[in-house]
């Protein structure tokens, strides 16, 4: 009997790369879409993988743009005889000029997968990943302090308020990501509910994710890292660096976001998912390095350590993680400072401290 295939997006992404791990050695076959055959060509040579290469267990799909409103051809080919679908691959970044920009690529991935998928006889799950941006209200913690999250919660603003935002206005580009996640994922519950496909329909939303970054492989990249990683990449840069004020404060480990998703898809689960693993600052976040890895301490951003922490000072929202823990059975109880060092000792084995505290950066 063959292994079950699994089709992932996005392959060489941060989360991607752990889910396919977890797929692997459970005994699955991992079929990975990549946009461009260069990226392709450093999946391979990215060491987590050679084994699963070796062995024939990933083969890799080009696939340049999955957001052509094509009514699924796109994908087609790509879902061909898998049984499960992991759609992990964002389409943009925080970096768009535009309300368009945002809204139309997001859309259109997640219901390109759909239209795809719909008339499968093999497929029996399929999981997106979202964020918990499509959830909560972008507004400094100090105004939300008490508030908790859930499924049933939605980023307040509506595309009136927003698509007509010029991309230099405050937040303005927040607020296209927050209600590009939200239209998605209310489009693709819109579109289950429709069709009434014969797979089970999942969609996950994690904060920032922290944790061993293992589809990076050399400093150089690194340096460039965006989002979640590239705040804990922006506080190795030496003593004096100052810290940025936080938008969330809630994260989650790359590993259990992973685990979320493989659980989705290999129990067939259905519905909304908020997921979180505790709450953070940048000061927090830098006390914690130096506990973990004081032979660094030259690396990290020191803050002001002797005050109370932006936390401490202004409370924080939390998450609503009860239906995640019981219907995915995760614990989602990973100490922060765990994350943390296996993340600094993972920079650490690909060289980032090899070079002088500042210059990852330039």
């Amino acid at each position: 009997m063959s292994a079950p295939i699994i089709a992932i997006t996005g392959l060489n992404g941060y989360i991607a790369t752990h889910v396919a791990l977890l797929f692997l050695q459970n005994g699955w076959t991992v079929r990975g879409s990549v946009r461009s055959a260069s990226t392709g060509e450093k999946v391979k040579k990215n060491p987590v993988f050679k084994r699963w290469f070796d062995e024939g267990k990933v083969e890799l799909v080009t696939i340049e743009d999955f957001t052509i409103p094509d009514g699924g051809e796109t994908f087609r080919p790509f879902l061909e005889g898998v049984k499960g679908v992991a759609h992990l691959a964002a389409p943009v970044n925080q970096d768009g000029k535009t309300w368009e920009h945002y809204k139309n690529p997001t859309i259109q991935g997640l219901l390109g997968i759909l239209q795809a998928a719909k008339d499968s006889t093999t497929i029996e799950s399929i999981s997106i990943m979202s964020s918990v941006a499509s959830a909560f209200a972008l507004l400094p913690p100090e105004e939300q302090a008490k508030k908790v999250y859930g499924e049933n919660d939605w980023f307040p603003l509506e595309e009136v308020d927003i698509k007509d935002k010029r991309p230099d206005e405050p937040f303005a580009a927040g607020m296209w990501y927050c209600a590009a996640k939200k239209y998605s994922e209310q489009a693709g519950f819109k579109w289950v509910e429709e069709n009434k496909p014969n797979w089970a329909f999942s969609i996950l939303a994690p904060p920032m994710n922290y944790g061993p970054p293992l589809h990076i492989t050399e400093p150089a990249v690194l340096a460039d890292a965006q989002s979640s990683l590239g705040e804990l990449v922006a506080l190795i840069q030496g003593k004096d660096t100052p810290l940025n004020s936080e938008v969330s404060t809630s994260w989650i480990d790359v590993r259990d976001c992973a685990l979320a998703v493989y659980r989705a898809v290999t129990w067939k689960k259905s519905g909304r998912f908020l997921l979180s693993g505790g709450l953070y600052d940048f000061q927090i976040i830098a006390d914690t390095y130096r506990k973990v890895r004081p032979d660094l301490d030259a690396y990290f951003s020191l803050g002001k350590p002797d005050e109370p922490t932006p936390i401490a000072r202004q409370g924080a929202w939390r998450i609503d993680t009860s239906k995640a823990k019981a219907e995915l059975g995760l614990k989602l109880d990973r100490p922060l400072a765990e994350s943390l060092k296996d993340t600094l000792d993972y920079f650490e084995q690909i060289g980032a401290f090899k070079l002088p505290p500042g210059k990852l950066r330039g």
